[in-house]
């Protein structure tokens, strides 16, 4: 091989006139080795793109099965007050009775176990007791206590000798329904349903007619008998005539439905009991929670910001009409619900604001308030949640960025290799 000075100078030229003519090729594959992890994310994110424009929507998709990404759950969420319909019988009891010194008393003592006690405060309220009807309203709750707390079985009997002595229908069917709900107690439906079934057949009073039909498709729903349960109902609705026929009915409706597994029928069923008590706020919050539970954002929405209207300092309907405006894609109009809630020291409220603001990048923010809600008595859950969530976003974040950095010096050593090459 010729080694000459001259035939070095002519390789050399050929090798720089080929480097020159193909600088650009070159350059691109040397990138393309150099940046190929940053290249590959970008490509899955330009084939991932997706539009949309009034009513036409496109877009081409593409899925990596081994580089799924695993995004931190939102935990923004609603807040439960317990439906009416789920409250046990001495919850609803209790706060009847609270207005009445003795039934307080008397529910203490049945829940302390000391029956004797319990006893001697209903007898004496029983012989001051003028109003017949409300001392034979009020015996059937203590022999209904009698029986589910004390287990004693004499009680069923008592019931028993009020129905026959009864005056007038309503002392007899106020009997004939807590007979009825012990019986329900203990499993015992077919003895409820008879009872129930054969009182109705008797009653005369319309009203109280309605009344029955709804503890026995009660029954018939504890009995898992929802079909019948559900007709029962919907067939008195076609006669039933006053407003509170009407709501007991479709409440019982919207319970049956829930238990059957149509969420959205039931919340529907609760919108016709907001029609028909339009400014009762309870009705409205189960209305409106039901709702936002069955993806329907806007009448959900529509019921909380009415039920804020009666009511503006309900810190949970507050909360809660900040994730109707968060999930109709309102942020503005959800911070501004939220820290309306957070004024009056609802921590789950604290803790949808905190997350919010994490989703959206704002972590001294959201740490601020997480702080703020741990100094409250009992937080929510949810604020430990979000603890959790801002320690996973500081590190997934921190090692992101740390990778970026260590990105940022690969590619700027190669720009300083190739700015010098190319200048010299």
């Amino acid at each position: 091989m010729d080694n000459s000075p001259e035939t070095s100078i002519i390789v050399l030229d050929k090798v720089l006139s080929f480097l020159s003519e193909n600088i650009w090729v070159i350059f691109l594959l040397v990138f393309i080795v150099v940046f190929r992890e940053p290249l590959s994310s970008l490509f899955k994110r330009i084939i991932s793109f997706d539009f949309s424009f009034g009513d036409a929507k496109g877009g081409i998709k593409a899925t990596d099965p081994e580089s799924q990404e695993v995004k931190h759950e939102e935990l923004i969420a609603v807040e439960k007050k317990e439906p009416e319909e789920n409250k046990t019988e001495d919850e609803k009891l209790k706060e009847e009775g609270d207005k009445e010194n003795w039934f307080s008393e008397m529910h203490i003592a049945f829940l302390s176990k000391e029956y004797e006690k319990a006893k001697e405060i209903f007898e004496e309220y029983f012989k001051n007791e003028t109003d017949t009807d409300k001392k034979i309203q009020n015996e059937t709750l203590y022999l209904y206590f009698l029986y589910t707390k004390a287990g004693d079985k004499s009680a069923l009997d008592r019931l028993k000798r009020i129905i026959e002595t009864s005056e007038n229908e309503k002392q007899k069917n106020n009997a004939i329904i807590w007979l009825a709900i012990c019986y329900k107690f203990s499993k015992n439906y077919d003895e409820a349903e008879k009872l129930l079934t054969n009182a109705i057949e008797q009653t005369t009073d319309e009203e109280e007619k309605t009344n029955l039909i709804v503890h026995l498709a009660g029954t018939l729903k504890n009995n898992n008998l929802l079909d019948r349960a559900v007709l029962l109902v919907e067939s008195r609705l076609k006669s039933a005539t006053t407003k509170k026929e009407k709501s007991d009915l479709y409440k019982k409706i919207s319970e049956i439905e829930k238990e059957r597994g149509n969420e959205q029928i039931s919340a529907l069923a609760l919108e016709k009991v907001i029609e028909l008590n339009p400014d009762d706020k309870e009705i409205l919050f189960d209305g409106a929670y039901a709702q936002s539970q069955s993806n329907l954002e806007y009448l959900s929405a529509y019921n909380y910001d009415t039920l804020i209207a009666l009511d503006p300092d309900h810190s949970t309907a507050l909360n809660n009409l900040g994730v109707a405006a968060n999930n109709i894609e309102i942020p503005t109009r959800a911070v501004e619900f939220y820290n309306k809630s957070v004024g009056k020291g609802n921590t789950l409220a604290m803790a949808n604001l905190a997350q919010l603001y994490l989703n959206n990048g704002f972590l001294e923010d959201a740490k601020k308030i997480i702080k703020i809600a741990q100094t409250q008595e009992e937080p929510h859950e949810n604020v430990s949640h979000v603890i959790t969530g801002i320690h996973t976003k500081e590190d997934n974040e921190k090692k992101r960025w740390d990778d970026a950095l260590k990105k940022g010096n690969e590619y700027r050593k190669f720009i300083r290799q190739y700015t010098s090459a190319y200048f010299s």
